[in-house]
């Protein structure tokens, strides 16, 4: 939890989705920085595959 406070608190969530806003489809569902984020923090929090994303809270 403290990893993702810490993400939330220095606005790194915010700002990786808005670097990569200009390579986003206009149709996409799915904000491209909060995919790489919950990736990278599954990763962190020990996961080796996509589906550890669930273990993220919130």
């Amino acid at each position: 939890m403290l990893l993702v406070e810490t993400v939330r608190k220095t606005g790194l969530d915010t700002a990786i989705s808005a670097a990569l806003t200009p390579g986003r489809k206009p149709r996409a569902v799915h904000d491209p920085g909060k995919i790489l984020l919950d990736v990278a923090l599954a990763v962190a929090l020990s996961g080796d595959c996509l589906a550890d994303v669930g273990i993220l809270p919130g």
